[in-house]
């Protein structure tokens, strides 16, 4: 069983809005792949602590960009995944993370076909 190592750096800015940038590590068994991202890792990087409170007034013009940079390490092996794109909503800044955490899985652990098969 291999452990894999997450960094998570969300950034997010728009015109009506100060940029708000928070990171997170996580560590994670690569035998649980079928259950990443966890329910607790998403609970913890979709906290509304991080997002202000009027996040969905302000994103809902169109012009705010949600900036997810993943890292993952798993058994000496790194890859890095880059998601940029425009949200509208809370719901859709969730859901860019787990395409990010989703897509950086894909690419590195054997259960998924990535680099360490």
């Amino acid at each position: 069983m291999n452990k894999i190592c997450l960094l998570c750096v969300i950034s997010l800015f728009g015109k009506d809005m100060e940029a708000i940038t928070f990171t997170n590590d996580f560590s994670y068994d690569s035998d649980e792949v079928d259950d990443f991202p966890s329910p607790n890792m998403m609970l913890a990087l979709s906290s509304s602590a991080y997002f202000p409170d009027d996040f969905d007034t302000i994103s809902a013009n169109g012009e705010t960009k949600c900036h997810i940079k993943v890292v993952a390490v798993c058994d000496g092996v790194c890859e890095e995944v880059e998601v940029c794109d425009t949200v509208m909503s809370t719901v859709d800044a969730i859901g860019y993370i787990y395409y990010a955490l989703d897509l950086v899985v894909k690419k590195l652990l054997p259960g998924a076909g990535g680099r360490l098969a």
